[in-house]
């Protein structure tokens, strides 16, 4: 399911099945036959889906595309998260610790603390994937564009010179998207209502998240 919010107002506008480049379409027609006026939507922020992308660029040619910040931590958490299960094969004492490298040092206990720490002193892969996630996350809290495109090109030679397959594939995918991911710096929105809503949702449906600004 694919769900449009007006992230002015706050407030879910359409909701339609599917999550291809055809849901886009539905909406603006949508739209015009409730007196919107689509031209007039200036920016979108949505995952990385490649249909949804093409519907956006099709039917809302206006408009400019953010790539979720969310989404995006998710594409390198999930890497850290195969570094991790990959090097447990061959290392125990990673076993049991995935919430740690999936978590930010600020809200761990004082056990995990500890945990980490210890684990601080071996030489893990894990560890090292777990650092790059860390300072991705530092991109969105840069004051402007010119910072942004600064950090985000030593992050991506950092991460693609890890030695870790599954980060490099996260940051190249990153690069690959890389004017949507620095137009947060021009437009500062998420699909964080959307996500929202989603908790509320049957689990049994496949969606696509978009948010709308005009």
């Amino acid at each position: 399911m694919t769900l449009f919010f007006d992230l002015n107002k706050k407030r879910l506008i359409y909701a339609t099945t599917g999550k291809d480049a055809e849901t886009a379409n539905r909406f603006v027609c949508h739209l015009k036959e409730e007196g919107g006026t689509p031209h007039q939507i200036r920016r979108v922020a949505c995952d990385m889906s490649g249909a949804f992308i093409k519907g956006v660029q099709r039917h809302l040619p206006n408009a400019e595309i953010t790539f979720d910040r969310f989404h995006l931590t998710k594409i390198v958490n999930d890497a850290v998260d195969q570094v991790r299960r990959e090097e447990t094969s061959a290392n125990e004492i990673l076993k049991k610790t995935r919430f740690i490298w999936l978590t930010n040092p600020k809200n761990f206990s004082k056990s995990q603390r500890r945990k980490l720490f210890s684990l601080s002193f071996r030489n893990l892969k894990t560890a090292r994937a777990y650092n790059i996630r860390l300072a991705f996350q530092e991109f969105f809290s840069k004051p402007d564009l010119a910072s942004g495109e600064k950090f985000l090109k030593q992050w991506y030679f950092w991460a693609t010179h890890s030695r870790l397959a599954p980060i490099i594939r996260a940051a190249k995918t990153v690069k690959n998207h890389g004017e949507g991911v620095l137009n947060w710096f021009s437009s500062r929105i998420t699909t964080g209502l959307v996500e929202g809503c989603n908790s509320l949702k049957n689990d049994g449906f496949a969606h696509q998240n978009i948010s709308t600004v005009d």
